[in-house]
């Protein structure tokens, strides 16, 4: 078991009350994706809940709007809103790593070429 959530970094080892271990599908298995181990990576529950069935794009899409709200609705940032708007930036620069990723392992996340290049193509 890796000892950090893919998108927001928390340790799998100290995880809160409620928040549990998962893998998270980068290429979700509703958009062609495989059940290998390439296309499978360690997941907090809750930042695998947020992502739910969106691709990687659509998950930097969402993160960048929640993003805004955050600092949009607020004039004087607490230290708890100060650290969601980390955490966010932190999943965003996560969610394209792991984009890149997809980009450069291409075809070995996907349960056929005809799904890639669909993908590739979007």
């Amino acid at each position: 078991m890796s000892e950090f959530c893919c998108y927001c970094g928390i340790s799998m080892k100290k995880l809160p009350k409620g928040v549990t271990y998962t893998k998270d599908h980068l290429v979700p298995k509703c958009k062609g994706g495989n059940d290998s181990i390439q296309n499978k990576k360690p997941c907090c529950s809750d930042c695998n809940s947020e992502k739910g069935s969106r691709n990687l794009k659509q998950y930097i899409v969402h993160l960048n709007k929640e993003l805004d709200r955050l600092k949009k609705h607020s004039i004087n940032y607490s230290a708890s809103l100060k650290h969601l708007i980390y955490i966010t930036e932190l999943k965003i620069f996560n969610a394209e790593y792991w984009l890149y990723y997809i980009e450069t392992a291409g075809l070995k996340l996907y349960r056929n070429k005809e799904v890639f290049n669909q993908w590739k193509n979007h």
